[in-house]
């Protein structure tokens, strides 16, 4: 079932969260769960960015020209890292997606402090 459009939570939203509601478990949970998320899309944009430069040099043309798979897979990395943006940094630049800056480099760190000082 595809999800409706919704604008997604900020780094300092889910800080708040995390220090509002971290003591239900299952809030904490899903709070880190979408962190770490966010943390993954930059390995994925790595790995896909390698996988194409490999296909191409390689001269695998059909898994990387046009609505090819690998190209598919690309855009909806830089996609989702665009959605999510600026929490997330993608190194991958597919056209049209221009890369996320990643100006807070350790988002799980930080929101275990936010929990440490409140308790």
């Amino acid at each position: 079932m595809p999800l409706p459009q919704f604008e997604p939570p900020s780094l300092a939203e889910l800080r708040e969260w995390y220090v509002k509601y971290g003591h239900d478990e299952n809030i904490r949970r899903l709070i880190l769960e979408v962190q770490r998320s966010r943390e993954q899309m930059p390995a994925l944009s790595r790995v896909l960015d390698s996988a194409l430069t490999a296909t191409r040099s390689g001269g695998f043309d059909r898994l990387t020209s046009g609505a090819a798979p690998l190209n598919d897979a690309a855009s909806r990395v830089a996609a989702e890292c665009r959605r999510v943006a600026p929490p997330v940094s993608c190194k991958f630049e597919f056209p049209g997606f221009p890369e996320a800056e990643d100006d807070d480099v350790d988002e799980a760190r930080i929101i275990a402090q936010a929990t440490r000082r409140r308790r």
